[in-house]
């Protein structure tokens, strides 16, 4: 699902980063176009639901390299939003909660990639990010 929903999110852009020579491509085709913008919000809306059933199913299971792996997925999950995403409450309150479910799964260890996501956030431009940041560092202590 990840990289489904990193090309969606590409393809949002208005203007793509590469070209082929002699060859319209979709930005040019479709870019701004407003039911295209839409179609592609409906895409990532879904790929992001279907992505979250699928990591909320994979903590189900009581083998405990399936929690380890729930957290891995939600931190894959939330890097992709922090980097891709403009945030507003629904996106922050998500990242959020990813960030919390992928520090429950794993427990008391330190995980680097954890530890290196939050200070990514907290290094990132925008209140938002701040919020984000202070909302974990007061929900996680």
């Amino acid at each position: 699902y990840f990289i489904v929903l990193s090309l969606f999110i590409a393809y949002y852009q208005r203007k793509f980063i590469f070209k082929v020579d002699r060859v319209e491509s979709n930005d040019d085709l479709y870019g701004g176009d407003v039911n295209y913008m839409k179609q592609l919000h409906t895409f990532v809306d879904t790929l992001i639901t279907e992505t979250l059933a699928e990591i909320t199913k994979i903590g189900e299971k009581t083998e405990p390299q399936a929690k380890r792996k729930q957290g891995q997925l939600s931190i894959e999950m939330l890097n992709l939003l922090v980097s891709s995403f403009q945030m507003n409450p629904q996106s922050a309150t998500l990242v959020v909660k990813l960030y919390q479910l992928a520090q429950k799964s794993f427990g008391t260890e330190r995980n680097a990639y954890l530890d290196n996501t939050l200070q990514h956030i907290q290094n990132k431009n925008g209140t938002w990010y701040q919020d984000i940041a202070a909302k974990i560092l007061t929900t996680t202590s």
